[in-house]
């Protein structure tokens, strides 16, 4: 059984935030390890579900643009719990 690394820091952005759009709302996390140079994507709908994206980006400001372009393509119905639909 792995051990899990206590010392394992993540930074978090400042970007991170709850966004609100067509009556959902959803907590936008973007974080990296410590000694990692990517930046991840995760996004927890109302039901706590969470979608992480595959890809990494070098900064966090590209992450945020990822969502918000996704959200303006598509909408925010992908984040219903009862709207079944891959986002990424």
């Amino acid at each position: 059984m792995a051990k899990l690394d206590d010392d394992y820091v993540l930074i978090h952005s400042p970007l991170c935030q709850t966004f609100r759009r067509d009556g959902i709302a959803v907590e936008v996390m973007i974080y990296r390890g410590e000694d990692e140079k990517g930046w991840i994507l995760e996004v927890v709908d109302q039901d706590d579900t969470s979608h992480l994206w595959d890809d990494q980006f070098a900064t966090d400001e590209l992450e945020l643009k990822e969502f918000i372009d996704l959200v303006n393509k598509q909408g925010m119905k992908q984040f219903n719990p009862h709207y079944s639909r891959r986002i990424h």
